[in-house]
């Protein structure tokens, strides 16, 4: 047998064009991209009722799925089980995103947090907040009031200590000298000079730096009746409450003693169903603070 002659590799590419412009359409046997007329238009209807036939399924399961659900609570929910702690004055992102408070008294700095404050409280009732209701919260005077409360988590109850010495165990004690470094409860409560009440829910604030601990200087927690957050406030039950729930908030003024100085703060809740989390920073807050 003789060697079979080989094909250019113009010839072979000439002849692979013609077999594709004879697949996409073939004049004697009447195809378009292999097929006729009669059975584009079979398989056609077929894929038309079959996505139908999808779709369909998808919004039948999708009602079916709704008409479970309650309708007295938002369908979707973070997976926290403890709540975080939010400070005000925070600005808002678009300005900051830090909850950092560093200002100057002298060039007139902490305007952009009177300004936010005055944001946070419109609507609210602060005149049991004593120096930290009036205007200018006490930022022209170096003695910034802070403003606290939980991050709100559907059906979350505090479930308060019925006495301070439960909040002193050894794993609480280990659990906020690893993460929140904060003040035992009762450490926190003789401070202030704040008799115990099993129905509020008590927020300290304090230095992170053992060394720093004299630089806050007195601290006033508002309103001095009842210095916590009240478990009555609680719970952010369903997305009925959404445009009309206020979480309960505590005021807490600074006085340091430091000027010009870099402090680090932590603010902290008290309650048993809070373990402080470094990773999430539930229960707990810590920011930097810098009057000048």
């Amino acid at each position: 047998m003789g060697k079979k002659e080989e094909k250019s590799f113009m010839e072979s590419a000439a002849d692979n064009a013609r077999g594709f412009a004879l697949f996409l359409y073939n004049k004697e046997e009447g195809t378009v991209l292999g097929r006729t007329g009669r059975g584009w238009a079979r398989i056609s209807i077929f894929y038309l009722f079959y996505y139908l036939f999808l779709a369909a399924l998808f919004a039948i399961s999708i009602n079916i799925t709704l008409s479970c659900l309650g309708k007295d609570r938002p369908y979707f929910q973070t997976r926290l089980e403890v709540p975080g702690l939010t400070i005000q004055p925070k600005l808002p992102s678009k300005d900051s995103l830090s909850t950092d408070i560093f200002y100057s008294r002298e060039e007139g700095t902490y305007d952009k947090y009177v300004k936010q404050l005055d944001t946070f409280l419109e609507g609210r009732d602060v005149s049991s907040f004593g120096a930290c209701g009036q205007s200018g919260y006490g930022y022209a005077e170096g003695k910034p009031c802070l403003f606290l409360k939980v991050n709100k988590i559907i059906g979350w109850v505090p479930y308060l200590f019925i006495d301070t010495t439960a909040e002193e165990e050894v794993k609480r004690e280990e659990n906020r000298k690893a993460n929140s470094k904060a003040p035992s409860l009762n450490a926190f409560l003789a401070q202030q000079d704040i008799q115990y009440n099993p129905d509020l829910m008590y927020v300290s604030c304090y230095a992170l730096k053992d060394e720093n601990a004299g630089k806050l200087g007195q601290m006033t927690v508002h309103p001095t009746a009842a210095p916590g957050l009240p478990k009555s406030g609680y719970p952010y039950a369903d997305a009925g409450q959404k445009e009309t729930y206020k979480s309960p908030i505590i005021a807490i003024q600074l006085e340091p003693t430091a000027f010009g100085e870099e402090i680090g703060v932590g603010c902290k809740a008290y309650a048993r169903n809070i373990l402080d989390d470094a990773r999430t920073n539930a229960g707990f807050i810590h920011f930097k603070l810098n009057i000048k």
